[in-house]
């Protein structure tokens, strides 16, 4: 017997009035989700038209007629014990399916016009937070497949369209989910991805950003090495429940600098700190000519001040691995300055400031974009997550250095030094550009 003549009100051995039919419960506010699941069991079973009707019931003469009331009692039984008992006991009992399923879904239907209304206004308020990506991914998704439902998007049915309009109406609605769920992300881990994404043309589809975005995540996880280090050494910025803007909306906090007196970075890097070919243990990928040029800079190197870096002040540039943000301390350093909503900051000693610009640096070949100016800060912070975030780089770190090379090329980019347990970023670097 093919599936196709199996009869509706065909029941196995298996089916008694106590099964549950779904393990979704109807709560009240979870309707439409309910809805979904019985149906799904429903049409598997080949039982959906007990519900829309269409199954209509024999006459009382028919031979089918016992039947029908046999698989009807069977539904209604299911369908009672799919919904949380305290609201069980609201449901009037209706002797066929239809009157009940009818009965339920004037009682918990919320109408098309209210329910889209209240749909795409919680779109709008979804965001990542402190989610997941994949837990973010799959509230805003839920939220797709709910409006759905309610707002199915027109489609041509005269088949005699040459435009193609079914596949242009398909692609916009994909694009109008790809930007909500960019604009869901968390400014401080994902505003520079999201901006190159967006530039794209054409745009990514939806699976395409999911796994940028998740390999992204992976990247600022690894880099951070845990919420506990993060806490305990990072400059991060951080969400405030109650900032309003981009930038009002972050807090900035230093941690990694309250272990470092400012004699300790600003003091110069000592020349006689030689490196060998010992020393390439870790870094075996590292292009040879890369090595014996790092070699040569780092051995030959005799400046011992940043003042050619910094122009102004005699700072270091340190590579952090829990900043959130590039950050200076030297604003006659930042290229295309910009005013930003004032983003709080939390020094050492436990003073808070204000980081109210922000722009771009250029260190040899070490670009970086989205730097903020905090005037009372001692030094220079390279946000390796960022950076990672912003560049096709990988950075790898030893006991006596850390080294930024190209992902594609392996092409060596910039050197980091390691002193009193920071790496700080060696101004040789721009030796190899000039």
């Amino acid at each position: 017997m093919t599936s196709s003549s199996i009869s509706p009100y065909a029941l196995t051995s298996n089916d008694n009035p106590g099964n549950l039919l779904t393990h979704t419960q109807l709560k009240g506010p979870n309707f439409e989700e309910w809805v979904k699941a019985i149906k799904v069991s429903l049409r598997a079973k080949k039982k959906m038209g007990f519900i829309t009707g269409t199954i209509k019931q024999p006459t009382n003469d028919s031979e089918e007629i016992e039947d029908w009331w046999t698989v009807n009692s069977m539904i209604i039984s299911w369908i009672f014990n799919t919904i949380e008992p305290s609201l069980r006991s609201t449901i009037s009992y209706r002797e066929t399916t239809k009157e009940l399923w009818d009965d339920i879904q004037q009682r918990f239907l919320v109408r098309n016009g209210a329910r889209i209304h209240q749909l795409k206004t919680e779109v709008a308020n979804c965001k990542e937070g402190s989610d997941s990506i994949m837990s973010f991914y799959g509230r805003i998704k839920k939220l797709w497949d709910d409006l759905n439902d309610y707002d199915q998007m027109p489609l041509c049915t005269c088949n005699e369209c040459n435009c193609d309009i079914n596949a242009k109406l398909t692609k916009r609605s994909e694009e109008e989910k790809v930007h909500q769920f960019l604009m869901g992300l968390d400014d401080t881990h994902y505003n520079t991805i999201r901006s190159n994404i967006i530039a794209s043309d054409p745009l990514p589809n939806m699976n395409n950003i999911y796994s940028k975005i998740t390999k992204q995540e992976q990247v600022r996880v690894m880099t951070q090495g845990g919420g506990e280090r993060h806490e305990a050494m990072s400059l991060a910025t951080k969400k405030s429940r109650g900032g309003s803007g981009r930038r009002g909306a972050q807090v900035g906090r230093v941690g990694q600098l309250a272990k470092v007196n400012a004699a300790q970075i600003n003091r110069p890097i000592s020349s006689t700190n030689t490196i060998r070919d010992a020393d390439k243990v870790g870094l075996e990928d590292l292009k040879s000519e890369d090595w014996e040029i790092l070699k040569s800079l780092w051995n030959n190197h005799k400046s011992t001040s940043t003042n050619r870096l910094t122009g102004k002040k005699s700072f270091q540039w340190i590579f952090d691995t829990g900043a959130s943000h590039h950050m200076t301390g030297d604003i006659g350093l930042l290229c295309e300055c910009r005013d930003i909503n004032p983003c709080p900051v939390i020094m050492p000693n436990g003073e808070k400031v204000l980081a109210t610009k922000e722009g771009s640096i250029k260190l040899g070949q070490l670009f970086l974009k989205g730097v903020l100016f905090v005037n009372a800060l001692d030094c220079h912070l390279v946000s390796v997550s960022k950076l990672l975030g912003d560049t096709n780089y990988i950075l790898k770190f030893t006991d006596r250095m850390c080294v930024v090379k190209d992902r594609i090329s392996k092409m060596l980019i910039g050197v980091g030094k390691e002193q009193g347990g920071l790496y700080l970023v060696q101004d040789m670097l721009l030796a190899r550009t000039k």
